[in-house]
């Protein structure tokens, strides 16, 4: 069904047949790669159901092509998926290979990719508030507290909670002061070629774009690009130039943490054992 709609939208906003459409991956969107049938190449990513978020993430595109130097990839179109409760966004193909597999293959290593990262995170960082998507106020991060406590696993809801409304505190007395990717980790970075330098990382899926504070989108990145032990955690700070307040860091670490274990492991029941690793990394430093 995801792929019809990724044909309708090539040929109601594109005005072009696709030859052919792979999927990518499935979530609350749809991602296929699609080749026309005049050879071009392009990537569908479908908001389903969520009026409004193919624009929202259209606009965080716009704004760090306006103010950084941070790359991503072009806009092609993006509109409403005629017949469907769907919007699409229509981005130029990068390629297949993102910084994850890359690694994987042997062509970099662990710590250039966690640098590489935390070289990425400052630059979109430094993002002026007025240009983002929506009022920066209003698109900060809220912290479920009882969802997230109740979903945790059981050997560890005795000390969730406090984390829990710490990490929430703590985001209340500190306002928004930075754009944020919201899930920066290497499957979100298609390198150019094999060099890891600014003009060869691009960055995609900005589903999570919003305002907070730097600590909170460096504790994401720490937690989904696995860099929990202190050689890795290490390797993503080398690359963050500016000061971070290190307590905040770690309880919003465990934040995401958590949060992550609750989306991924119990409400899409996929990837318990690395979502359960995570969480016990991320809470070592309170128990």
């Amino acid at each position: 069904m995801n792929a019809a709609l990724a044909a309708t939208a090539c040929a109601s906003l594109l005005g072009a047949q696709a030859a052919a459409i792979v999927p990518i991956s499935t979530s609350g969107f749809a991602v296929h790669r699609a080749v026309l049938d005049d050879g071009r190449s392009i990537v569908v990513k479908l908001h389903i159901a969520r009026p409004g978020r193919a624009d929202k993430e259209k606009q965080s595109l716009t704004c760090l092509a306006a103010h950084t130097d941070v790359r991503a990839p072009r806009i092609v179109a993006s509109g409403r998926v005629p017949g469907a409760d769907a919007e699409a966004l229509i981005l130029a193909d990068l390629g297949t290979a993102n910084l994850g597999q890359l690694h994987a293959a042997g062509h970099c290593s662990r710590e250039a990719v966690l640098r590489a990262i935390g070289a990425l995170l400052p630059r979109i960082h430094r993002l002026p508030l007025d240009c983002g998507p929506g009022n920066p106020r209003r698109s900060r991060p809220r912290v479920p507290i009882e969802e997230l406590s109740a979903r945790c696993p059981d050997s560890r809801r005795h000390i969730a909670d406090a984390i829990l409304r710490r990490a929430a505190e703590m985001l209340t007395q500190s306002p928004p002061n930075a754009w944020c990717h919201g899930d920066l980790h290497p499957a979100n970075i298609v390198p150019i070629g094999r060099a890891l330098d600014a003009a060869s990382l691009h960055v995609v899926d900005l589903e999570q774009f919003s305002c907070s504070i730097p600590e909170y989108d460096v504790a994401q990145s720490l937690v989904t690009s696995d860099a929990l032990d202190s050689r890795g955690r290490n390797a993503l700070l080398s690359g963050y130039p500016a000061p971070l307040d290190g307590e905040l860091l770690t309880a919003l670490t465990a934040y995401q943490a958590l949060r992550g274990w609750a989306y991924a492991a119990t409400r899409e029941r996929r990837d318990v054992a690395l979502w359960t690793r995570r969480v016990e990394l991320a809470l070592q430093p309170f128990e």
